[in-house]
């Protein structure tokens, strides 16, 4: 085998190896916009009670990604939902971009200016909420951590309704100068 068939035989399987990566990542990419489509259409079966008499406005609406492909030069686009409650309780579920290797998640914000409140895992084949506090992040297997349901999905509504905690920095005054 001459040099140039050689060469071209490695660019072939570069090529190769990138397409298949690209396919992999692609997959992973759909999978993922599937797993939060099928968990928003049950928080709005869940929501119905409060949406049917105005209290609580859905609004889905697809937020474009790019992944990028590990191993290999180059990205995959994609859309994913994200979740926004208006009315007497403001909430957004925002699933960050994907990170390859990563836990798929999605925060949960009073509003986009706020610190998350909570984070739904994808784990195992569940969702699990893990209540965030201002300075920790609670570790996988926590008592804060617990599965996803209608009612803990309720606990969650509560919390967004109340005021949110007073944030200072450490190290910062708080007072007048």
């Amino acid at each position: 085998m001459s040099k140039i068939e050689e060469l071209v035989d490695r660019i072939a399987q570069r090529e190769q190896e990138v397409a298949q990566a690209q396919a992999t990542a692609r997959e992973a990419a759909t999978a993922w916009a599937q797993d939060v489509h099928a968990l928003y259409a049950r928080i709005v079966e869940w929501l119905a009670p409060l949406t049917q008499p105005g209290y609580v406005q859905v609004d889905i609406r697809p937020e474009a990604r790019v992944e990028n492909v590990v191993g290999v030069e180059g990205s995959v686009p994609y859309e994913v939902e994200e979740l926004r409650l208006t009315g007497k309780m403001s909430l957004v579920l925002e699933p960050p971009p994907l990170v390859p290797g990563s836990e798929r998640f999605i925060e949960v914000y009073r509003d986009r200016s706020d610190l998350p409140i909570a984070r739904l895992v994808r784990r195992q084949g569940g969702w699990l909420v893990q209540l965030r506090e201002i300075a920790s992040t609670p570790a996988p297997g926590t008592a804060d951590e617990q599965p996803l349901d209608a009612d803990v999905f309720g606990l969650l509504l509560e919390r967004a309704m109340e005021p949110p905690a007073e944030r200072v920095r450490p190290g910062m005054d708080d007072h007048a100068h």
